[in-house]
């Protein structure tokens, strides 16, 4: 019976990820990372994302590089990528399998079950499960790479050494995050259980060889490839450029030197070298952020935090908090959970004090820990006989995922208020990233307009989608995101409206036009299109 529930939560969980996968268009950022993937297989070219380590797109772009897109028929960017959205689901499969023989092992299998049902169900999951970022990818590797830590903790062995190095050296090849995650995550580890800083250092010289490793598999994923970690480029604004002036003002021979060497030399490594400092750079950056409707001229520590509750699921914050009462109580061992809220309090406390934008999917890597904490509380009701209240959570979970299919990116909880309002609370990556092409042009079709004007907050084409425009699609520039496409709808049809991206809403400005203020707003479209009545709108700077 638990083998036939197993399955049955798999085959759900792969079904509505397919049909989430096959209802949304390109997210703003998936051409960007099938085409560094593709550039580096190609040419072994890495330049062009300063910031990221190219393992993730390497590996979505292999149905590509053989040949699996040309099997689909059509040029719809969405059919076309369909082969490398599926290999970003397959490692989602991948954290689904290693989540369930974790906890199988560990906790028992009602809790593994449980786990499997609430990943398989958490809307943040399916809707990152099958987007072309390195999201889901970096998760899976920073959850094998914590998990086979602790294993090597508790018992070393050269076996679960080489495993954890060769894992190590992937989850620091998926994202530049990886590092200050890890050892943030250690650090609350030890101050928990502070058994584990003896097991750390009884690992001594070994984690030497943990380095290598780990380098030798970020280096692999760069095809061996050397080059400088400071680029050569002409702008007094960059540090490189105002450190370079001050070592000839001071005369600081050996400051000139290190830059010289920075900018000259290539080396093993350098590229990676240089996307941790672009990292370490753009964090210092202090950029204006939205947050429920408001422009603030800095990210605070605190919105992170409130974005997260919002989209988290309230079953899941419920059951969370039910763990925790079972810990109170001595009902369940909160010494053996330890290593599993580390992860989960040591990266929310660093992406809180780092500055980066409130994206929930940054905090994605904690899902995992969540869901296991939450599964405890869980299948703890369900042994002491308490049936309704757990049937009830589970029975709001689903039904509360499954309201938002196809766009489970645009799920938040009740707490958000009403779905036709929470554009008053969410922007971005949190609820509008360019996946509703298809909605726009069913609701010209439905509504048989004549004209569209559209403002569209992504980098997808939507002349392959039936959104004919007179202006290209697919373009970073801020100018060309937030024009207006003048799509033609029915030749019958006389009703001319505007529409804009949630997100181009905000960032363009035009929430501040009166003719596109909120008041103004007729409909919404797939959670995220705000309608209006007006026409023949203008972008200004």
């Amino acid at each position: 019976m638990k083998k036939i529930l197993l399955i049955m939560i798999v085959c759900s969980y792969i079904f509505v990820s397919l049909g989430s996968a096959l209802r949304e268009s390109l997210t703003y950022d998936e051409n960007v990372h099938i085409q560094l993937g593709l550039d580096a297989w190609k040419t072994h070219t890495f330049t062009k994302d300063p910031y990221s380590p190219p393992l993730i797109g390497e590996i979505a772009v292999m149905p590509i590089l053989l040949g699996i897109d040309a099997w689909i028929p059509g040029l719809m960017p969405s059919m076309k990528l369909l082969p490398s959205r599926m290999m970003i689901l397959f490692l989602s499969l991948c954290l689904l399998a290693a989540l369930y023989y974790m906890v199988k092992k560990i906790f028992g299998e009602p809790e593994a079950i449980a786990s499997v049902f609430l990943f398989a169900w958490e809307p943040s999951i399916l809707a990152h499960n099958h987007y072309v970022t390195k999201d889901m990818g970096f998760t899976l590797f920073f959850f094998l790479s914590w998990i086979f830590f602790l294993a090597l903790c508790k018992k070393y062995s050269l076996k679960m050494l080489i495993r954890f190095s060769l894992l190590f050296g992937c989850m620091l090849a998926a994202k530049t995050s990886a590092v200050p995650f890890f050892i943030c995550s250690t650090l609350i580890l030890i101050f928990l259980d502070a058994s584990y800083r003896k097991q750390i250092i009884k690992i001594g010289w070994n984690w030497v060889l943990v380095c290598v490793v780990g380098l030798f598999v970020i280096w692999s994923s760069y095809f061996f490839q050397t080059d400088v970690f400071i680029a050569k480029r002409d702008d007094p604004n960059r540090i490189s450029s105002k450190l370079v002036e001050y070592a000839l003002q001071t005369n600081n021979t050996v400051l000139s030197n290190m830059l010289k060497f920075g900018t000259d030399i290539k080396i093993p490594l350098g590229t990676y070298l240089a996307s941790q400092k672009n990292g370490l750079l753009l964090q210092k950056n202090q950029e204006s952020v939205f947050f429920m409707g408001q422009k603030y001229a800095r990210v605070r520590w605190y919105l992170l935090p409130v974005n997260l509750f919002f989209k988290l699921p309230l079953p899941i914050i419920v059951l969370v908090g039910v763990t925790f009462f079972w810990f109170f109580k001595k009902q369940l061992p909160v010494q053996k959970y330890f290593p599993y809220i580390a992860p989960i309090v040591g990266i929310t406390v660093f992406l809180c004090l780092s500055g980066v934008k409130p994206y929930v999917r940054y905090l994605l890597p904690i899902y995992p820990f969540l869901i296991i904490t939450a599964a405890a509380g869980l299948t703890r009701m369900l042994k002491k006989h308490m049936l309704v209240v757990p049937m009830i959570l589970c029975v709001w979970y689903a039904i509360g995922t499954l309201l938002h299919f196809p766009h489970f990116i645009t799920f938040a909880n009740e707490s958000a208020g009403p779905r036709d309002k929470r554009y008053e609370k969410l922007i971005d990556s949190n609820i509008n990233w360019g996946q509703e092409l298809f909605d726009v042009a069913e609701y010209i079709k439905k509504n048989q307009l004549s004209v569209l004007s559209f403002s569209y907050f992504g980098t997808d084409n939507g002349n392959f989608y039936g959104l004919a425009s007179t202006i290209p699609y697919g373009t970073y520039k801020q100018e060309e995101i937030c024009a207006f496409h003048d799509i033609a709808g029915s030749p019958t049809g006389e009703k001319k409206v505007t529409a804009i991206s949630l997100s181009n809403w905000y960032y363009c400005g035009y929430y501040k036009q009166e003719p596109y203020n909120k008041e103004r707003i007729q409909s919404i479209v797939a959670g995220t299109i705000l309608i209006f009545d007006q026409f023949n709108p203008t972008y200004e700077k």
